[in-house]
């Protein structure tokens, strides 16, 4: 069922009304002032409004009347159908006034409809080319709405499209690079844990018997010695988790899940940092539901948080603060861990580097701590995120599965 527009229907009894008046005027003036030629009237205003299928049924309906208002008048024709011959003749013109008049509308109407739609084509192709051009600078976050599901929106939808391909390939060249650059490393530590770690046992082994065996008796010559040969000892040790560190970013653990519960490695984590925070008399705060128990390899994860507490010790001012928070979540199943400090925070230049291999800010630090964390979380198929505190100091976030 085809549903009337009300204004039509408004209009076209506005205009039955006025033809009404002018036959009333046409019958009360007579015929010889030729007064049908403002039934055009109502007929154009129709045919204007509601369109050209009510003008021609007004224009039907004006010859009628006009045929009705001339015998009313008393007019006489030689021949009786020279009446409804002037009726056929008018009712002609009126429909033809109602054709012209609807088409000009119509084309008005569709020339609008033209620009508007070229406008909003100008402007879409404006919109495409700044988003391509944020494209070309490497900015792929751009994301078209879809406000209409016509060409244009079409177009949006390509776009976006064409986008989504774009990222998922630039995460897979950054995944194959990464895996790539994994290999390299795994086949170069096989080769270099063997040259280095002999020489460093060497050393160690040797320093250790020169600190037993060639023992000044001077005191003061004793206590230079011994600083010497802790010096020597503590950079042999720095040396050798150096190693560690690159060997286990070049290689793929095997993970040894079993079910434990947060508290068990914050008070691992308390006992192995103990000396570092009370150096720097750096209060520990933990918050949150510290008996969350998940599925996971509880030696890794310790390692993991032992980095972040490193190097949050190593930015914190004296007397600063760390703070440890857990919480779980139900949908989805997952473990939150925020290790927070009130450092000086992360340049924000550096934000996309941290978790590289090889990439700190650090003096003294060998950029392995953070890409070591960085794998260790994404083998157990779990995140890591870092964003500077809107006050002061920097927060990394891990998101882990609660799993088995």
């Amino acid at each position: 069922m085809v549903k009337v527009p009300t204004k039509n229907i408004v209009f076209f009894i506005s205009g039955i009304l006025l033809m009404v008046v002018l036959a009333y005027v046409d019958y009360i003036t007579g015929y010889d002032l030729n007064f049908f030629v403002f039934y055009f009237i109502p007929i154009s205003f129709i045919a204007w409004y509601s369109g050209r299928t009510y003008a021609i049924l007004m224009s039907f309906m004006a010859a009628i009347v006009w045929l009705y208002v001339d015998n009313f008048t008393g007019h006489t024709y030689s021949q009786p159908m020279f009446a409804y011959w002037n009726a056929f003749v008018r009712w002609t013109s009126f429909v033809i006034l109602a054709i012209a008049i609807s088409q000009v509308k119509f084309m008005l109407v569709k020339e609008k409809k033209l620009k508007d739609d070229l406008s909003r084509a100008f402007d879409k192709i404006k919109q495409l080319m700044e988003a391509a051009k944020r494209v070309a600078e490497g900015d792929l976050t751009v994301n078209l709405p879809v406000l209409k599901s016509d060409e244009l929106g079409s177009l949006d939808e390509t776009f976006n499209f064409m986008l989504k391909k774009l990222v998922e390939q630039k995460d897979f060249e950054k995944r194959l690079n990464q895996l790539e650059r994994q290999a390299i490393m795994a086949e170069t530590a096989s080769f270099l844990a063997h040259e280095i770690r002999n020489p460093l046992n060497l050393i160690m082994l040797t320093a250790h018997h020169l600190g037993k065996q060639l023992v000044p008796k001077e005191e003061n010559q004793r206590k230079k010695v011994d600083e010497l040969i802790c010096s020597l000892k503590s950079e042999v040790e720095q040396l050798d988790k150096v190693v560690t560190d690159f060997i286990s970013i070049g290689k793929t653990s095997v993970l040894k899940k079993t079910r434990f519960r947060i508290s068990e490695v914050i008070e691992q984590l308390k006992v192995m940092v103990r000396q570092q925070l009370t150096e720097k008399n750096i209060t520990f705060q933990c918050s949150g539901d510290n008996d969350i128990d998940f599925f996971a390899d509880q030696e890794q994860i310790r390692l993991v948080l032992l980095n972040l507490f490193v190097n949050a010790i190593a930015v914190v001012p004296m007397n600063g603060t760390i703070w440890l928070h857990a919480e779980r979540t139900k949908t989805p199943q997952t473990v939150i861990l925020k290790v927070t400090d009130n450092g000086s925070g992360i340049n924000p230049d550096d934000m996309e580097k941290i978790f590289e291999p090889y990439f700190s800010r650090r003096p003294g630090g060998s950029g392995l701590g953070l890409a070591l964390v960085k794998r260790i979380i994404e083998e157990h198929n779990g995140t890591i995120k870092v964003e500077n505190c809107s006050g002061k100091g920097a927060q990394f976030t891990i998101t882990l599965p609660v799993g088995e």
